[in-house]
């Protein structure tokens, strides 16, 4: 269990971060693990982001003081502001994650409108073929990506915020794919965003079928 002074650059840290880092403290000696849920081991998903976090820490330690500096000018326009260095973790595990190169500077804050999605079902009702349009913005950026989340209910229920799971990642520009293998007789509840090369990234979309 790591011993911690200064958690996310602040006097303090408690509570969860996302999905990936607990803090919290022990006869008043603060520290930080795993988060899993209650009852339940760590996925090979949550293992995988857990491992690449540990590795964009050091990737921040190696960054020059100008590159870091650009980070907290970056962070300070957020509302509330966050610390520099949560910031470009956000960033650098997405971007890691997707396979693109991790920023050493942060995203020049092109505004991207957020992808117009379609979805159907396949024809043995265990498929989902979704479809997206590419606005002209993402047009010089051949590498961006479609980050596709997905949450299966039962019919008619409804889908909560924080139950979607991480998918595919699937170049924008091929502007549709077919996910198979679902549950069938279940509703398919699905978000997704477009992220580009320098990790900037779109607010979601949501659509069901």
């Amino acid at each position: 269990m790591a011993k911690l002074r200064g958690p996310l650059f602040s006097l303090s840290a408690k509570g969860r971060f996302g999905d990936v880092a607990l803090f919290s403290s022990w006869l008043g000696r603060p520290y930080v693990k795993v988060w899993r849920p209650s009852g339940k081991d760590s996925s090979r998903r949550q293992d995988a982001i857990h491992s690449i976090l540990k590795r964009m820490n050091h990737e921040w330690m190696k960054l020059s003081r100008e590159q870091r500096r650009a980070w907290q000018a970056f962070a300070v326009k957020k509302k509330p502001p966050i610390p520099a260095q949560s910031v470009f973790l956000s960033h650098a595990v997405v971007a890691a994650d997707a396979g693109l190169p991790v920023p050493a500077i942060p995203p020049k804050g092109s505004v991207i409108v957020k992808p117009k999605l379609k979805a159907m079902r396949g024809e043995d009702d265990k498929s989902l073929v979704v479809s997206w349009s590419l606005p002209l913005p993402l047009a010089p950026y051949p590498l961006s990506l479609l980050d596709i989340w997905l949450q299966i209910s039962r019919p008619s229920c409804r889908a909560y915020a924080n139950h979607y799971k991480h998918s595919l990642y699937v170049p924008a520009s091929q502007g549709g794919v077919e996910m198979k293998d679902l549950p069938p007789g279940r509703d398919y509840h699905l978000k997704a965003r477009f992220i580009l090369p320098d990790s900037s990234r779109s607010p979601f979309a949501q659509i069901s079928a």
